[in-house]
């Protein structure tokens, strides 16, 4: 997926979400190329989802592309209020007009049907990384495996490796795997691949 450099902010709807046709059960294995091509500062961030399902109540059903038509308009609260997932924010700010060097790198586990984002988020939370500096090509090795997330990054110049334990809410063990792009955004994403266990070991399907 790949949006213009510096795209404007306009609305929702100048967002966008990209999901696998395929759902994936169990541990996964996602690995990708990101290159950032914006310099924006603004409040907006990439996301990485991981095997997405609908909350199950009411239109929200577990198979979230039955009920895509609520997405036409791609407003987070569709996301973090009506399904169960993994998120990884990265490449992002904490507020506007803040310092290219106060990125941050943050995963949740969404709640459905609770209070937003509150009690989402999984520790620790990254700042400060030094990475995904614009035009730079870093690749990303996200695993899931059981209730252990981690986040591989590498650049030419710093490798960081990430990790989540997520000890208290609801296990993830199903769902497609989803990116999305928020407007001011600018990024080129290459040689996307999902592996799944095989006889033990995380091996990409043929």
């Amino acid at each position: 997926m790949h949006r213009g450099l510096e795209s404007k902010w306009a609305g929702h709807a100048s967002h966008a979400v990209l999901w696998t046709k395929q759902s994936f059960e169990d541990d996964v294995k996602i690995e990708y190329e990101y290159t950032r091509l914006d310099s924006s500062l603004a409040v907006a961030v990439n996301i990485l989802y991981i095997q997405a399902t609908g909350s199950g109540e009411g239109p929200f059903e577990a198979d979230i592309r039955r009920w895509a038509d609520q997405r036409t308009v791609p407003a987070m609260r569709m996301y973090f209020d009506h399904m169960h997932t993994y998120a990884i924010s990265y490449a992002a700010f904490g507020k506007a007009k803040d310092h290219p060097d106060n990125d941050y790198i943050r995963a949740r586990r969404y709640l459905p049907e609770a209070s937003g984002l509150d009690g989402t988020a999984l520790e620790p939370l990254y700042t400060r990384t030094g990475l995904f500096k614009t035009g730079v090509p870093h690749r990303i090795t996200v695993i899931k495996r059981g209730r252990t997330l981690t986040m591989d990054i590498r650049g030419p110049n710093k490798t960081l490796l990430c990790r989540w334990e997520n000890t208290v809410l609801p296990p993830i063990t199903e769902g497609r795997i989803g990116l999305r792009h928020m407007a001011t955004r600018g990024a080129r994403y290459r040689d996307f691949r999902i592996s799944t266990p095989c006889g033990g070991d995380l091996r990409s399907r043929p």
